[in-house]
């Protein structure tokens, strides 16, 4: 029975649950990006207030950087990650002493920026600043999971400009198409490394108004997942 590791969030999760029954999950990380992963703990001063146990525990392995510890520690019965770039959107916030937070929803309402005597530094999501040290960042993660002899996907579907029931949306001010632009670089730069990414057409890319998870342009009608499901088992097949 395969194991696949989720490393993402949105398009990540909820491909798995498309993916066959005989499909074991073996961990999920969200809510990290790739800075928060390989720049190392970061402490900060205060404590979040977040009565969610899920969102403490991601915002806990975000500050710890504990991504890429906790996939070695199930890389024995893991035969595939799937990541995403979701998380990505918002940018990360870069510490005084030089390491990274992501600047996830969990992240936000923890209230911790507020608590901090020497302010956080954001670094924003497509700025050239951003790109270069997430592509560093990129590199050593890859790199990563290469050595421990694991199988990685970049899930990579465009943003829905439009939704199944023909609304158009907006993602914080700008349009899909400028988010989708800023996107593509970071999918260019993933495959550059030598990853596998995948790219499903953009036909697919239609945001579902009965989403489990609410509209939004990163939660797919189902042909989506259905797609990236059988990219997955072909990837596997060739890949053995």
């Amino acid at each position: 029975m395969p194991g696949v590791f989720v490393f993402g969030s949105c398009v990540s999760r909820d491909t798995r649950a498309f993916l066959d029954e005989e499909w074991v999950l073996t961990g999920y990380v969200a809510r990290q990006g790739f800075l928060s992963a390989t720049s190392g703990r970061t402490t900060l001063r205060g404590q979040p207030d977040l009565s969610s146990p899920f969102q403490r525990r991601c915002l806990e392995w975000d500050l710890g950087g504990e991504a890429l510890d906790l996939i070695e520690a199930e890389a024995r019965r893991t035969d595939i990650v799937l990541a995403d770039l979701v998380d990505e959107r918002l940018g990360s916030y870069q510490a005084p002493d030089g390491t990274h937070v992501t600047n996830s929803w969990e992240f936000g309402c923890s209230g911790l920026l507020s608590q901090q005597a020497d302010p956080l530094k954001l670094v924003e999501f497509g700025s050239e600043r951003h790109f270069e040290l997430w592509s560093q960042a990129a590199s050593t993660v890859l790199e990563r999971l290469d050595a421990l002899a694991l199988r990685t996907l970049i899930l990579a579907p465009d943003w829905a400009e439009v939704s199944d029931e023909g609304k158009h949306l907006g993602y914080r001010g700008s349009s899909i198409s400028e988010w989708n632009a800023k996107y593509r670089r970071y999918y260019e730069r993933c495959a550059d490394l030598g990853a596998a990414v995948i790219r499903p057409p953009e036909s697919l890319a239609v945001a579902a108004t009965g989403h489990k998870w609410g509209l939004a342009p990163y939660h797919y009608i189902d042909s989506m997942y259905e797609y990236i499901c059988e990219e997955i088992t072909d990837f596997m097949r060739i890949s053995q």
